[in-house]
């Protein structure tokens, strides 16, 4: 009987989640995913994913589709409670993501490779770009536009970037500070609903502000 892959497969998965947090997605070879999962060379790598780009894709998969059952859930609740509210649709968009920092350690390091490939997107293939969007932001970033129709669609996705931009940092580095031992994991901890309401309320505020003259007048040229 073959041996169960399952085993070794998750050794790797953990292995590169913990490299590429700690030193960038960049910044880790197969050899060294491979010696941190008790390997003794890269072929147990290569069998199960193929290449750096695969196992990065496993990782990133792992979380992509938490984030995304979590957010539609949360957008489905939002939708049948208001047709108007902003708020509960932008928790939607915040809450699964900075949660990650409360999160155990996986949680922690993920919040932190996103950070990292959303900061050098040159790094990021065309098949990892993907798996990172997989996970309900487009859905819940259509319904924000559709509440908030007097900001032009393209205004208003540009907002949402911003705000998802924002999140994705703010969130890497609780992550991060907590992950150091450089914060107290118990004020951290006290601290966190505090933390994500005041995510929630800049979101808001973001895709929500009245757009000034100058900057209608900027989209029209840009636009003609």
């Amino acid at each position: 009987m073959a041996p169960d892959p399952g085993p070794t497969r998750r050794k790797l998965i953990d292995a590169a989640t913990t490299l590429f947090a700690r030193h960038g997605v960049a910044g880790v070879s197969r050899a060294e995913i491979g010696r941190a999962a008790g390997q003794r060379n890269t072929a147990a790598l290569v069998y199960h994913f193929g290449d750096l780009d695969g196992i990065l894709r496993a990782v990133l998969g792992e979380n992509v589709a938490r984030l995304r059952e979590r957010r539609m859930a949360m957008l489905a609740d939002a939708v049948a409670a208001s047709p108007t509210d902003v708020r509960p649709v932008m928790k939607a968009f915040v809450l699964p993501r900075a949660d990650l920092a409360d999160g155990d350690w996986r949680d922690r390091a993920y919040a932190q490779i996103h950070a990292d490939l959303t900061g050098h997107p040159a790094w990021t293939t065309a098949a990892v770009a993907h798996a990172t969007r997989n996970g309900g932001g487009p859905e819940v970033t259509a319904e924000l536009v559709r509440r908030c129709p007097d900001v032009p669609a393209d205004l208003q996705a540009d907002r949402i970037l911003l705000v998802a931009a924002f999140v994705v940092r703010a969130t890497a580095a609780r992550a991060r500070a907590l992950d150091m031992g450089g914060a107290d994991p118990a004020e951290y901890h006290r601290t966190h609903a505090l933390f994500v309401a005041n995510l929630v309320d800049v979101g808001v505020a973001a895709v929500t502000a009245p757009v000034s003259e100058e900057t209608r007048e900027a989209s029209a040229i840009a636009s003609a």
